[in-house]
């Protein structure tokens, strides 16, 4: 299944379209690349361009596939986003084995966005749950407990961003639209040039365990083999330990 993204960058845009390959590999089946005015303090520079700059890239990748793009994934750069830690809760009438439908609903519940004006939610992220007894895990699901709790990043995009990329879109006659945090964008250029122990100095210092967790998986083979041999989530949660986030 092919899968196109949109990376609307400070000064240039990029359109991907793959698919996964054999070996857990992503095949590149088109891509398109212009260079445009960007954005600066949380607004497009030449909006009125944006629209004629977006067609091309769409365009070029269409011709190359002979077909249209019915879903694209857009990427929402770190400038327009808000990224805060929040907890939720579910309790239990009595001591209740978890299953993943209680996770479910530990997500679906309402939630209060104070950004609401301005900006809406695209990401729910958790990083770790804790159980009843303080117990702090990874995958809450069969374990035994009074209520879980789970602490997430909630990840806000710019409502104006949002809405312009929607209308350009919908004006292409794209209409099934997914945005998605480029947080880890922002730190490539950075990261490209850290040997492993400079990557491994630099993740003990990321709170954002999102974040942490991409950067181990694009980077994992710079990183020396014992941190090689850890699952990529108990490192997340034993870095968290060390950072003390609560």
């Amino acid at each position: 299944k092919q899968v196109a993204v949109l990376d609307i960058g400070s000064s240039k845009l990029e359109l991907y379209v793959g698919e996964n390959g054999i070996n857990h590999t992503f095949v590149i089946n088109a891509k398109s690349t212009l260079q445009y005015a960007g954005y600066m303090d949380g607004e497009f520079i030449e909006p009125e361009n944006l629209p004629q700059s977006i067609n091309k890239v769409i365009s070029e990748v269409e011709s190359t596939l002979a077909k249209k793009l019915n879903k694209i994934y857009v990427g929402v750069p770190a400038e327009f986003l808000i990224t805060e830690e929040k907890e939720l809760k579910l309790d239990f009438s009595k001591r209740t084995k978890i299953t993943s439908q209680h996770v479910e609903k530990l997500f679906s519940g309402e939630v209060s966005n104070e950004y609401a004006d301005t900006h809406e939610i695209i990401n729910i992220a958790p990083m770790y749950y804790v159980l009843g007894d303080g117990t702090k895990c990874l995958d809450p699901i069969n374990k035994y407990s009074t209520n879980i709790k789970v602490a997430s990043s909630f990840i806000y995009a710019n409502n104006n961003y949002i809405n312009t990329v929607i209308d350009i879109l919908n004006g292409l006659g794209i209409y099934n639209i997914e945005f998605i945090d480029m947080i880890l964008e922002e730190y490539k250029n950075k990261i490209d040039s850290f040997d492993g122990k400079e990557l491994k100095d630099f993740l003990s210092y990321i709170s954002d365990l999102n974040l942490f967790e991409s950067i181990i998986k694009q980077y994992k083979e710079k990183l020396t083999i014992s941190f090689k041999e850890i699952d990529i989530k108990e490192l997340s949660y034993y870095l968290s330990e060390q950072s003390d986030i609560k």
